[in-house]
């Protein structure tokens, strides 16, 4: 190789090190932020008894799935109404501070990362697991556990070894920026910012509930907690809501059943992350005049029939 030809490979070699270099600085430091305004935005639902509404559809589900632990405040009313809970996070800033959090109100909490950054074609990325090797929590007490429910067969197969779970919740689901650039994600979701995000929030609720229809004990719930607007004239009703979600569900073995609302004062917060409103209740956005509320969607798995 002459020499000309190895400067030019060198060259290569310190661009692509310093583009790897710098996807990984920005995911970590997007995961950071996301993680610190979202502690602001659950500081305000708590303060408004949100996560304590959220939590009283549960009361006969003593194991709970928790999609997306945030900082950990609602896993926190999840422990203090004595639930076992199983946390799986994406994001590992935002585990790191729901430990803290669990830990801050007395309550037990392993945590668990398990992710390493995989440098893809610049500027995408991925993140490798390790198979998931953890005890299940008690009652009162919490599991954290960094995975992704996109694309990751080592948690998939490990929630489904355990055969008790008795609700998968998935409560103001969101994400930072930089996670659509994650290869498993990117193909789903596509690169604009303000589509993706949208996208993104649909995904993760079809990710939810066909992951539901396979984990859950039979009549198990799913608990879907969304963003939109209290129902009205010319808005979108109830019965609406179920038929989406419903068809989300097509031959998963969950039936949605029940929905309710709960009128609040606002989701902007300062410091917070700026909300949109759920596409899934698309005729809520687009209403006038009406005050927001959160909705709560609850679908079931179905048991089997027995044969006579």
């Amino acid at each position: 190789m002459s020499q000309k030809d190895r400067k030019r490979r060198q060259r290569e070699r310190q661009a692509a090190e310093a583009q790897r270099d710098f996807v990984q600085s920005r995911l970590e430091q997007d995961r950071q932020d996301y993680a610190a305004k979202w502690a602001n935005d659950a500081r305000r639902f708590a303060e408004k008894s949100a996560y304590a509404w959220m939590a009283s559809f549960l009361t006969d589900y003593p194991v709970v799935l928790e999609v997306g632990v945030g900082d950990g405040t609602g896993t926190v009313e999840l422990l203090r109404a004595g639930h076992a809970v199983i946390g799986i996070e994406e994001n590992p800033a935002c585990s790191r501070r729901a430990k803290e959090t669990i830990l801050k109100n007395g309550y037990r909490v392993e945590c668990i990362e398990r992710g390493a950054f995989v440098p893809k074609i610049a500027p995408q990325y991925h993140v490798a697991y390790t198979p998931v090797e953890a005890v299940f929590p008690d009652a009162g007490t919490a599991l954290l556990v960094n995975g992704d429910v996109f694309n990751e067969p080592h948690l998939d197969r490990w929630l489904a070894q355990q055969r008790r779970i008795d609700a998968l919740i998935c409560w103001l689901m969101g994400t930072y920026p930089f996670r659509i650039l994650n290869k498993d994600v990117t193909p789903r979701v596509g690169t604009d910012r303000v589509e993706s995000a949208t996208n993104y929030r649909i995904l993760i609720e079809q990710t939810c509930i066909a992951l539901a229809g396979r984990i859950l004990k039979p009549n198990g719930i799913i608990q879907i907690v969304i963003r939109g607007k209290i129902p009205g004239a010319g808005n979108i009703a109830s019965e609406d809501v179920l038929r989406t979600y419903n068809a989300d569900a097509n031959e998963t073995g969950i039936t949605f059943e029940t929905t309710s609302f709960r009128p609040v004062d606002g989701f902007d917060v300062a410091g917070g992350i700026p909300v949109a409103l759920d596409p899934n209740l698309d005729g809520a956005a687009r209403s006038d005049g009406l005050p927001p509320a959160l909705w709560s969607i609850i679908g079931r798995k179905i048991a089997p029939k027995s044969r006579p």
